[in-house]
């Protein structure tokens, strides 16, 4: 397996037969996009909820991948280029954890959570698995060429 450098904060990959996607999250959100059968992955670092209809321009530079509802549709554009999506994708999430112990009604990490399950409804893919919330940070991994992921909180 070809192990690549983690995903920074506002990138997404995608990769079709081999490799580990990985990223190490906080308040972020990880997304994990799968088609076991055509050994295609995706995986996205969501930083904020909401591009507000900010494109990838140079007026945005920022970045579609920072953003929920443009990052998870174009790995879904991405993956269909790299191979025919054969079966229905599975999402996986992780991170959006209140990582200062915050004392508000609603963090980040739960705005990020809502944007990338209302951006997945969307494209109705289902979500299989999910570790979000809570105080502490994760990691997400992907294998591509099995499609299994893997989600460990980190310093429980």
């Amino acid at each position: 397996m070809i192990d690549q450098a983690p995903i920074r904060i506002g990138e997404y990959r995608v990769a079709k037969k081999s490799g580990s996607l990985r990223a190490i999250l906080g308040s972020c959100v990880g997304v994990a996009l799968i088609d076991d059968q055509q050994q295609l992955a995706g995986l996205a670092h969501i930083l904020l909820p909401d591009s507000g209809g900010r494109s990838n321009t140079k007026k945005d530079q920022l970045g579609v991948g920072r953003y929920a509802d443009t990052a998870v549709p174009i790995m879904v554009r991405l993956m269909k280029r790299m191979g025919r999506v054969t079966s229905p994708l599975a999402a996986y999430l992780a991170g959006g954890a209140n990582m200062f112990g915050s004392r508000v009604d609603e963090t980040i990490g739960d705005l990020n959570i809502r944007a990338a399950e209302r951006a997945l409804h969307q494209l109705q893919i289902k979500i299989v698995a999910k570790q979000c919330g809570g105080q502490c940070g994760r990691r997400i991994a992907v294998d591509v060429a099995t499609g299994q992921v893997t989600i460990e909180g980190i310093g429980t």
